[in-house]
């Protein structure tokens, strides 16, 4: 009887530090909210998805993932973005702000010596969708939330 009580007083404790364990890391979750990670597959499918139809119907998904990887490789380049696992976590980054011009020139430039052929218009379509796919993930803020 007595091995019983303690199987259950014991089985209790556990349950209590399960309590505040789940607790505290739920309302950190609440207060801070859940680092998202940008995924490239998942990128490529949320834009490919909400392109507009004329659009869709020129480019491939092989090109959109062409221009959102150029636009990483800038990203990472100026210190905005880094890969997942990179020791560059240590050392908070320094960019200098780029205009959206310099950004759709580089990312154009980027496909056109890769050899990828995609209308400049286009091109500037993938990267504006590609901004609602980092305001979802919480990687940028939308306008409208800075109010």
């Amino acid at each position: 009887m007595i091995e019983f009580a303690l199987i259950v007083v014991a089985a209790l404790g556990v349950l209590v530090v399960a309590a505040v364990a789940v607790g505290g890391a739920w309302g950190r979750i609440r207060r801070e909210g859940v680092a998202r990670l940008y995924d490239l597959d998942e990128a490529v499918d949320f834009v490919a998805e909400r392109l507009p139809p004329e659009v869709a119907a020129r480019v491939s998904y092989e090109e959109v993932r062409a221009v959102l990887s150029a636009h990483l490789d800038l990203l990472e380049r100026e210190g905005l973005a880094r890969p997942v696992g990179s020791d560059a976590a240590d050392t908070p980054p320094t960019p200098e702000a780029l205009t959206d011009e310099e950004v759709g020139g580089w990312v154009i430039g980027r496909l056109a010596e890769g050899g990828i052929q995609i209308d400049d218009e286009d091109v500037w379509t993938i990267l504006e969708v590609e901004g609602e796919y980092l305001a979802t993930i919480g990687a940028v803020s939308r306008p409208e939330d800075l109010g």
